[in-house]
């Protein structure tokens, strides 16, 4: 039995994980993982973490069973993987320094940071201390989208991400939800960002992305009413629109695939560097937003 501790019971992915693997009425249910310990690890200043955690927390102790803690090392002591699901991502390099000394795997939950700067200490601490680190967004592992990245070995020459777009303040810009769309985009371009544009609409937004070897990106964040998430991508010979919304399997139950994959062996997807640029691409959609549509840079050598 894989033992998992959850630090940051805020948010609906607690009772969603928790579902997926202790649950074995669920059409998705994933056998020999258990929540032993969790955490819950609200913020104060941020609404929907401190109006939703008591009722999460209340699911994980009465429905799962899961033995609560009054501190995240007491929560992270007997596990054998960490999986950090605070909602609010300035808090993950603070809860990531109380856990990293255990030497477990550690998922970290989107945002996984909401500055490069401390997502570079995350990782260099986490280099340090030889844990093994992975964050991820859900959508990058829906179904559609990695049949077809499995389905063929030429390079994607354009790629197109829409889906609903919103904002929270202490998220700063598209670190909230934004961050869903470019982890969708770097699933099918990779490194390589060059420079991002916006153009920003009151019922929706445009990021014109430049790669290198000339390959482009759009995203396209829908405003103020609901909308799915699809993918339009187009490689030398072939060029499909996916919809990642309207699947059978949910995405959450993906992302947990790769996640209890990860708690065993160690080998995140993506790779700490692509996370790390993600971090940067989202910082530089946020100063263009910022700047009036100006083209930004993520790297100054560029």
């Amino acid at each position: 039995m894989l033992k998992i501790s959850m630090i940051g019971l805020d948010t609906s992915h607690a009772e969603i994980f928790a579902d997926l693997i202790m649950n074995p009425k669920n059409p998705f249910y994933i056998e020999g993982v258990s929540i032993i310990s969790a955490y819950r690890g609200e913020s104060d200043d941020f609404a929907l973490s401190k109006n939703r955690v008591d009722y999460y927390t209340s699911v994980l102790r009465d429905q799962f069973q899961v033995e609560l803690a009054e501190t995240a090392e007491a929560a992270a002591a007997k596990s054998d993987a960490i999986w950090i699901t605070s909602v609010d991502g300035r808090k993950h390099e603070e809860l990531f320094r109380k856990v990293c000394s255990f030497g477990v795997p550690v998922f970290i939950d989107k945002p996984f940071s909401v500055s490069s700067d401390s997502a570079k200490r995350i990782v260099d601490l986490a280099k340090k201390r030889n844990v093994p680190l992975m964050s991820s967004s859900s959508l990058r592992f829906g179904e559609p989208l990695q049949a077809f990245l499995s389905s063929g070995k030429e390079k994607i020459s354009y790629a197109e991400c829409i889906g609903p777009l919103s904002f929270e303040e202490t998220q700063p810009g598209y670190f909230w939800y934004g961050i869903h769309l470019a982890e969708m985009l770097y699933s099918l371009l990779g490194q390589g960002c060059k420079s991002v544009q916006t153009a920003v609409r009151s019922d929706m937004e445009m990021i014109l992305c430049e790669w290198s070897g000339g390959r482009k990106g759009l995203l396209c964040g829908i405003k103020n009413k609901p909308a799915d998430f699809e993918v339009v991508a187009a490689a030398k010979d072939r060029e499909v629109r996916l919809n990642l919304s309207k699947t059978k399997k949910p995405y959450y139950a993906s992302l947990l695939e790769k996640t209890v994959e990860f708690s065993k062996t160690g080998i995140p997807v993506p790779e700490n560097e692509e996370t790390l640029e993600i971090i940067h691409f989202i910082e530089a959609v946020n100063k263009s937003r910022e700047r009036g549509g100006e083209k930004v840079k993520l790297h100054s050598d560029d």
